[in-house]
């Protein structure tokens, strides 16, 4: 049995996971619409406050590049394969949290 040229490949569903875009945008959607339920349940005379919280993880020692070391080089008047980092484990490891609150 003979199957339609419409059956083929081409006709077939895409079956692909969903974008980058599509994610964000649906959890965009979603934060608008929780922040409506919350706007309409407010109290008589009360006014509700959207607060931002960004973080960002902050590496404790930033790894010299190749390019780093040459400049550095060049100003010490050194040779770059003389020009080591000295780091411990535990320091290349280490970071801090910087955190911004946007009222």
């Amino acid at each position: 049995m003979l199957f339609p040229k419409a059956w083929g490949p081409k006709a077939a569903p895409l079956f692909s996971k969903k974008s980058f875009f599509c994610e964000v945008f649906g959890q965009a959607i979603g934060f608008w619409r929780w922040s409506n339920f919350l706007h309409r349940h407010l109290a008589a005379g009360k006014q509700a406050l959207h607060v931002n919280l960004d973080e960002t993880g902050i590496r404790m020692h930033q790894v010299a590049v190749k390019g780093m070391l040459v400049n550095t080089a060049i100003l010490e008047k050194r040779k770059a394969a003389s020009l080591t980092q000295d780091v411990s484990g535990a320091m290349l490891r280490s970071s801090f949290t910087h955190v911004t609150i946007i009222l």
